[in-house]
């Protein structure tokens, strides 16, 4: 197949910085300082803190600048790269379903869900996700190899009550270079994680590339959804609660002269020990 620098050409080298986002909480919480986000009641605007959060979370800031700029400044090539990654998921999906997989559109995830949708037993009445993040200049060759995936998970051994295991990848040309999640593997039963990890390493050996280190943005590599809510909008949640609960210390927060530090460091703790993740109800 061609080669994805034929139809995707990031700059050489581009650098993932999270410090935009970072600059944007601090301005909400500025805002907030100015009482120019106060809710009814003086409360903060909590949806606003935590959309913020989670764009933090999940999405590679100036990615997110380098296609806006391509739409305003090239949108034939724009047009091209997003009818070119369609046709990659076509193909994609023809392979896949082939190997015991049905295929989903997903609130803007491709989805491939092994044997078909099923009913299950969740582990802690939890879903349990490994995510698998992918440099941007490497989404193309990763993806190509998707199939080698399929068929690693294929292997994983679930127990009969939670036999039921999905991945999926993001829809749009836009969303996949952008998103940090690159691959997103649910199952029921937690305790395949060591297979599933596995299955990861066969389709990565495939591809000849390795995932990215999520801790450099602040992200574990597995995670749980509860009652239908994500595992980065709980984190997110639980950031916006704290902003919240802590409204009054904001002003001494903003003197701080290591902020962006205290805030990754506030973010890092709320997603490294999120108590959802040892089974406790949020």
């Amino acid at each position: 197949m061609i080669g994805f620098s034929k139809w995707l050409k990031l700059s050489e080298t581009v650098i993932l910085n999270e410090a935009d986002k970072l600059d944007e909480i601090i301005g909400e919480l500025q805002n907030i300082e100015a009482d120019k986000r106060l809710g009814s009641g003086g409360k903060v605007d909590f949806q606003v803190i935590s959309k913020l959060a989670y764009d933090y979370l999940t999405t590679h800031d100036n990615i997110k600048n380098l296609v806006t700029n391509m739409i305003t400044n090239d949108p034939k090539k724009f047009k091209e790269y997003t009818q070119k990654y369609q046709q990659l998921l076509q193909l994609l999906t023809n392979k896949i379903t082939q190997l015991n997989y049905t295929e989903d559109d997903n609130m803007g995830w491709q989805s491939y869900t092994r044997g078909g949708k099923r009913k299950g037993v969740k582990d802690d009445n939890m879903t349990t996700k490994r995510y698998v993040s992918i440099n941007p200049q490497e989404i193309w060759t990763a993806y190509q190899k998707l199939p080698v995936l399929a068929s690693a998970l294929n292997k994983v051994k679930l127990k009969p009550e939670a036999d039921v295991l999905d991945f999926k990848i993001p829809r749009t040309y836009t969303a996949a270079i952008q998103y940090k999640d690159s691959i997103v593997i649910h199952y029921y039963d937690k305790e395949a994680s060591p297979q599933i990890d596995l299955a990861v390493q066969e389709f990565l050996n495939a591809a000849g590339i390795k995932e990215m280190d999520r801790s450099k943005f602040n992200r574990t590599n597995f995670g749980k959804d509860v009652a239908g809510e994500s595992d980065s909008q709980i984190v997110a949640d639980r950031f916006a609660k704290y902003i919240e609960l802590h409204k009054d210390q904001i002003p001494q927060f903003l003197k701080m002269p290591n902020l962006k530090q205290q805030l990754e460091e506030l973010i890092k703790n709320l997603s490294y020990n999120s108590s959802h993740r040892a089974g406790v109800k949020v």
